[in-house]
């Protein structure tokens, strides 16, 4: 068995027939497919039954356990050597597998391997593309975490990653008490086993739809403590300076009055009013944010890690200096 894919479920009637069907037309054949309820009060155990597959195993859980409970039991039934999570809402393109477990035997210091991201509607209409880079590329653990420092979640959704099963399992389960996060808190523990790989090719459709449970966070600002907690631990595993701090408070300051505003168009209040002050607290007079936004953003300035692995300020843009350091390590 050379690949586990895990889709967590819960109430995803409307979309999981899509998603179950994404695996099964993989060009790549040798999988398995774990399915976890947890606990679903819709159709979404009988549509996962429908299916007369052998390489289909259905764990229903008795009682809703939580997001993380229901991923790690997912994981923990894995028997690959390569581990895909597939949220149940989103979809595979035909050479995902294919295509990324390639990437990963042909680079053993990556611990995990992401893409490019296709969003579609809730009719699976496409919006738009997501891509960070114009080359597939190699990153080192600390270098993509000053990326994500400064650009947030460029990993992506757990779709779009492929994990080395030894990996996920040195770095742990992952963590409850997080309303949302936990896949970047993840990702930031398997960083520090190694080097992340980054496919241009669109090899999934993240699906976003009005009952996503990220757009009820972001209304009501319980998304921000999560985010807050995993930006401290970011920080917390790289030596940097208070530039480096104030900078990536200031991203996410800009964060949290982004996530205001979109509670306020939805005619919510308390919670953004209180998201709006936290932004003020981590970033008073928004110093650090407008340093942001005026420096760092358009690439005039960038952060790289020096021989020491010390988060450093440079002349240029992250991306681009990343993208031809890290073209170099693949070649």
């Amino acid at each position: 068995m050379t690949v586990s894919v895990c889709i967590p479920t819960y109430n995803s009637a409307a979309y999981l027939q899509e998603c179950i069907e994404s695996v099964l037309k993989q060009t790549y054949r040798d999988f398995e497919l774990i399915i976890s309820d947890n606990c679903s009060t819709d159709s979404t155990c009988e549509i996962a039954q429908s299916y007369a597959d052998s390489r289909i195993k259905l764990l229903r859980a008795d009682q809703n356990r939580g997001m993380a409970q229901n991923f790690n039991q997912a994981v923990g039934m894995a028997r690959g050597k390569f581990v895909k999570i597939l949220c149940s809402d989103d979809a595979l393109h035909p050479r995902a597998l294919e295509l990324q477990t390639k990437f990963l035997d042909e680079h053993q210091a990556a611990v995990l391997v992401t893409c490019a991201r296709q969003f579609i509607d809730a009719q699976s209409r496409d919006l738009r593309i997501v891509r960070w880079f114009s080359r597939d590329v190699l990153l080192g653990g600390i270098d993509l975490k000053l990326v994500i420092l400064l650009y947030g979640n460029v990993i992506g959704e757990p779709s779009a990653t492929l994990i080395r099963r030894e990996a996920i399992e040195c770095a742990g389960p992952f963590k409850e008490g997080l309303s949302t996060a936990i896949d970047l808190e993840m990702w930031l523990r398997l960083l520090h086993q190694g080097a992340a790989g980054y496919m241009t090719s669109s090899l999934c459709s993240i699906r976003q739809h009005p009952r996503m449970m990220s757009y009820e966070y972001r209304k009501e600002g319980s998304i921000q403590d999560a985010v807050l907690r995993v930006t401290n631990d970011l920080l917390g595993s790289i030596e940097n300076g208070s530039m480096v701090r104030t900078v990536g408070f200031g991203r996410l300051a800009g964060a949290f009055v982004k996530h205001a505003l979109y509670g306020f168009g939805q005619r919510s209040f308390r919670g953004p009013l209180l998201t709006l002050w936290r932004a003020f607290t981590l970033d008073p007079g928004f110093v650090g944010l407008l340093a942001y936004l005026i420096l760092f953003r358009p690439g005039i300035l960038g952060l790289a890690a020096d021989e020491k692995g010390r988060a450093r300020v440079h002349t240029g843009g992250t991306l681009r200096w990343l993208q031809e350091a890290g073209h170099s390590q693949r070649h």
